[in-house]
């Protein structure tokens, strides 16, 4: 060896190893050598062996370390990339849907009720006549199909008179003079032949004419539009047009 000559540690070497506080190889070997010459039991000639190191190696070397498993348990011990993540950007709590629904009165009819944030907007009762939704220049009805216009025929005779009769009673409440398209027989008659419409009273600016065998009224319904049944999803600056006779009740849902 390199730190040993004749079996004895060179001059320069020190017993103990100052960086790690332990004995040097050479003077442990030495050390050994002279207990087994002045009397302690080797089993030998009492000459060092390659199996007398490696035996002593082996007794006083550390455990093997299985790195794997150390590895394993610093992972296991740190949190990971997806927890840390998680906790940094956890979404904030939605708060919108905790928040009660709120009654709002709309004002004197027609009304118009505008959105400040997103919102539904839910309107049930009262007689409603128009409903639209207004978004920018985009005006939408809402409610009122087909099948609420109505087709109603006077005859002659049994229910008018021709050049007397300025009245009819209509069998609906159509609710607005332009909702309506009047015939005398087969000509049209202009919203300038109407005088008003109360109601279901129908009165005419002068009588039916002589010779007039019937007329058609046909118009949209005023009744119940939109309600109870769908709730209008709206975006802030969004308007809803509201017509009425009967107030109704409109609530509001936070989003």
């Amino acid at each position: 060896m390199a730190n040993l000559q004749a079996n004895v540690p060179l001059i320069d070497v020190p017993p103990i190893d100052p960086k790690t506080g332990k004995w040097t190889e050479a003077w442990f070997l030495f050390i050994i050598q002279l207990f087994r010459r002045t009397g302690g039991t080797s089993g030998g000639d009492g000459q060092l062996t390659i199996d007398d190191v490696l035996g002593i190696e082996e007794t006083f070397a550390f455990p093997p370390i299985d790195s794997n498993v150390q590895l394993s348990e610093m992972t296991m011990a740190q949190p990971s990339t997806d927890s840390l993540i998680d906790m940094l950007f956890a979404p904030a709590a939605n708060t919108d849907y905790a928040q009660a629904a709120s009654t709002v009165t709309l004002g004197a009819s027609p009304a118009t009720y505008t959105a400040t944030s997103r919102q539904g907007f839910h309107i049930t009762g009262g007689a409603v006549t128009a409903l639209t939704l207004q978004r920018g220049p985009t005006v939408l009805p809402v409610g009122n199909s087909a099948s609420d216009i109505v087709d109603k025929t006077f005859v002659s005779g049994p229910d008018f008179t021709p050049g007397t009769t300025t009245t009819l009673t209509l069998p609906n409440a159509f609710g607005a003079i332009s909702r309506l398209w009047l015939f005398f027989d087969a000509a049209f008659q202009g919203d300038d032949q109407i005088a008003s419409l109360v109601g279901t009273t129908l009165t005419l600016t002068s009588a039916i004419p002589v010779g007039t065998s019937r007329v058609y009224v046909k118009g949209l319904l005023q009744g119940a539009v939109g309600v109870g049944s769908t709730i209008l999803e709206l975006n802030a600056g969004d308007k809803v047009n509201v017509t009425y006779s009967s107030a109704p009740t409109v609530t509001i849902l936070p989003r």
